[in-house]
């Protein structure tokens, strides 16, 4: 399950000294983004009323931030799309943005074979720079059945090491 994974890595940072908590986008109210291009072009709020401020405050104000997901047919899946999408919310800020200002982030992307994986990894690499992280680690994992992983010693040391080095 990529609930346990993700524990490994908040425990790992937690032991490391940071202060952790766990955001579900499936558990946010977050609708697709509309186009209407309002907040890129003329830096207005967007009109959408959901949980995406919310997310926003939550995710901006990390020093640290671990991006986990499954793959489904070679991407993420949906829900976390649509909240990548509404990150043009954030496009004004890019252009003043400097990469020294850039906080640590991690990526856990899921699939069951390697074959299979798709675009989810990079993806999420993608979506930690939008929100203003840099991926300090990234880790593929490939198991076709549930929980499979964490019999797996090396693996759960991968996603370990992984949130050690987004606390530090």
């Amino acid at each position: 399950c990529i609930r346990d994974r993700v524990r490994h890595a908040l425990d790992a940072a937690q032991e490391a000294g940071a202060s952790v908590a766990a955001l579900r986008v499936t558990d946010l109210h977050i609708e697709p983004c509309t186009g209407c291009m309002r907040c890129a072009f003329r830096s207005e709020g967007c009109p959408i009323d959901d949980d995406m401020n919310f997310f926003l405050e939550t995710a901006l104000k990390a020093d640290g931030i671990i991006l986990a997901a499954p793959t489904y047919f070679l991407n993420v899946p949906g829900p976390l799309k649509s909240v990548f999408d509404r990150l043009l919310m954030l496009s004004p800020r890019w252009d003043v943005r400097k990469d020294e200002e850039l906080k640590p982030g991690g990526v856990i992307a899921v699939a069951g074979l390697s074959p299979w994986r798709g675009v989810a990894r990079p993806f999420l690499n993608a979506f930690l720079y939008a929100l203003g992280f840099v991926p300090v680690e990234s880790v593929a994992v490939f198991y076709p059945g549930p929980g499979e992983s964490l019999l797996d010693d090396e693996t759960v040391g991968r996603v370990r090491e992984l949130g050690r080095r987004v606390a530090m």
